[in-house]
């Protein structure tokens, strides 16, 4: 299941935050939620790759990706 939360957070925040250069370093915290760990207490092997694309959301906003892909949209 893909985490609504963490995006709906990610993209609440984004654009309150600084635009950055395409090159500028983009850091972006994730808090780790209990449904985010396996029945060992370790985070779920798949949920990982998922919190890495939801940085990468973050800095497309950052960084006005979102924005020209909008704009340039055919």
């Amino acid at each position: 299941m893909f985490p609504f939360v963490h995006l709906i957070k990610d993209l609440f925040i984004a654009p309150q935050q600084m635009s950055i250069d395409s090159l500028d370093t983009h850091v972006s915290h994730h808090v780790i939620w209990p449904w985010d760990l396996d029945a060992f207490a370790a985070l779920n092997s798949s949920r990982a790759p998922t919190l890495y694309d939801l940085g990468r959301l973050g800095m497309g906003v950052h960084t006005e990706l979102i924005a020209t892909l909008r704009e340039n949209e055919a």
